[in-house]
């Protein structure tokens, strides 16, 4: 799938933020769009927009966590506070923000 430079870390780099749907599972998108579609019929909706959010937080998250150097990778204590931000806005038990940096993750150089 892949070629010479090209892997799955710069593949998913490449994605942000614009190309999230292109990185993630088929059955994600078509839920991503399925959200979109029956906006008007759920009483707790998320919205596809806060669902991208959070697929590109976790995008983040995962490049983050597989930079070249261990010395540049994200911590794991905010790894969790990340990733349960995300799980606290999907199940609608949080609506503001999404872990600590509201989706700013600083990404390391070179990544």
């Amino acid at each position: 799938m892949f070629n010479d430079e090209q892997n799955l870390h710069n593949y998913a780099k490449m994605s942000l933020p614009d190309r999230v749907v292109d990185v993630v599972d088929p059955i994600l998108r078509r839920e991503v769009e399925q959200a979109s579609a029956d906006a008007s019929c759920k009483k707790n909706y998320i919205g596809a927009h806060k669902i991208l959010q959070c697929l590109t937080t976790i995008i983040k998250v995962g490049l983050a966590c597989s930079a070249e150097l261990p010395k540049e990778r994200m911590d794991i204590s905010t790894v969790v506070a990340e990733l349960q931000g995300i799980r606290d806005i999907l199940l609608g038990t949080r609506r503001h923000g999404i872990g600590q940096h509201e989706i700013m993750i600083p990404l390391p150089e070179g990544v």
